[in-house]
């Protein structure tokens, strides 16, 4: 009798979705923004971000492409690993279930061409992952022609169970060893 109480709970928190909100707010006119990542409505992430370190990282980012020989053997040593968490990541996107994803954004560039480019390839990219994750949804995405300004303000809220985790992760494995199998096989023919 233990034993079956014992199970039927342990299948009740296995089945039990995990929800993650996620909130993203950055303004380039206040040069702040904020990102809360909350666990069952809970915050276990708070960042404040100075939108200015964004611009200077990225020119950063820049800089180090001299670094690149010196990168490339660190993913060289770390192939297997990135290779499970794609398999994984692949796997874990198509499980996850999205109760609410809403994108507000008022993109300028100063250049109107440029501006227009930037908003067209971030709707695409935004009903892209709509699609990838099954939800009907729609972004307000406008343009700011005039002025070099960048306003977002994303929310979402997404579930996943612990054996949906459990699943994704066997497959991945699954997955790796099909592929090991296969590579294996080429080489000797």
């Amino acid at each position: 009798m233990i034993y079956t109480v014992a199970a039927v709970i342990f299948l009740h928190i296995i089945s039990l979705p995990i929800a993650v909100s996620v909130f993203v707010d950055a303004d380039s006119d206040v040069g702040r923004g904020e990102i809360v990542v909350k666990l069952f409505f809970i915050p276990v992430f708070k960042k404040t971000i100075d939108t200015g370190m964004l611009e200077s990282a990225l020119s950063g980012a820049r800089a180090s492409e001299e670094n690149a020989e010196v990168k490339q053997n660190a993913a060289e040593k770390n192939a297997k690993l990135k290779a499970y968490v794609t398999a994984f990541g692949k796997r874990a996107i198509t499980r996850v279930r999205v109760r609410e994803l809403d994108l507000t954004a008022r993109i300028g560039t100063g250049n109107a061409a440029a501006s227009a480019m930037t908003v067209g390839a971030l709707r695409v990219a935004f009903n892209r992952a709509c699609t990838v994750l099954g939800y009907v949804g729609d972004a307000e995405i406008e343009p700011d022609y005039g002025a070099e300004i960048l306003r977002i303000s994303f929310s979402g809220i997404f579930s996943l169970c612990i054996a949906d985790t459990v699943y994704t992760a066997c497959g991945a494995l699954f997955d790796m060893a099909a592929r090991a199998k296969r590579s294996v096989a080429s080489g000797r023919a």
